[in-house]
């Protein structure tokens, strides 16, 4: 495994790990910080990465193309970089609905999008590197692996460093720009 491809696979675990904290912060003023809104965006997050895991397997089984992962790429970054442009929108429709009812379906438009997209990246990258049957568990634990320690990482540089240093609506983009910066430094560098 490649540098470029760690850097890829840390990132989309970062990014998925920081959209779950950064959803408290765009949701929180408008459906509260409880238990259950915490528990309904989780639980909104896992199933974004479940599409995207279901659909970036089957697409890469269909089309293994290293150059097909640039759509999974731009998917993440636009739908990254629109949420604050959206934000208000979407929540001003859903004014007057229950707590839970805000968070299921704003998470779902705002959040959805760019983690199936990164959880399909990397599905589909793990296909790409798997040369074999017989290293495919160490294959696709060496890349989980990788995405694990990102998402560990972005939960304390996204709590600790940046919501404190940055407004959210700038996270939103930094991330946006983060990866699409990691995944054209893997396509050109692979």
């Amino acid at each position: 495994m490649t540098f470029t491809t760690k850097a890829l696979l840390f990132t989309s675990g970062f990014v998925i790990l920081a959209l779950q904290f950064l959803g408290i912060r765009v949701l929180g003023p408008v459906a509260g910080v409880t238990t259950p809104v915490w528990a309904m965006l989780i639980a909104v997050a896992l199933s974004g990465s479940a599409v995207g895991y279901y659909l970036g397997g089957k697409l890469a089984d269909r089309l293994p193309s290293a150059k097909l992962h640039v759509v999974f790429l731009m998917g993440a970054t636009l739908s990254l970089v629109a949420v604050p442009y959206m934000q208000g929108g979407v929540l001003w429709l859903l004014a007057g609905f229950s707590p839970l009812f805000i968070t299921a379906v704003a998470a779902s438009l705002l959040f959805v999008m760019p983690i199936a997209c990164l959880a399909a990246l990397t599905t589909y990258v793990i296909r790409l590197h798997v040369k074999s049957l017989d290293t495919v568990a160490q294959v696709h634990g060496d890349f989980f692996a990788w995405a694990t320690v990102g998402s560990v990482v972005g939960t304390f540089v996204v709590t600790y460093v940046l919501i404190p240093a940055m407004a959210t609506s700038a996270i939103f983009t930094l991330l946006g720009v983060s990866v699409a910066a990691v995944g054209f430094l893997a396509l050109f560098r692979e």
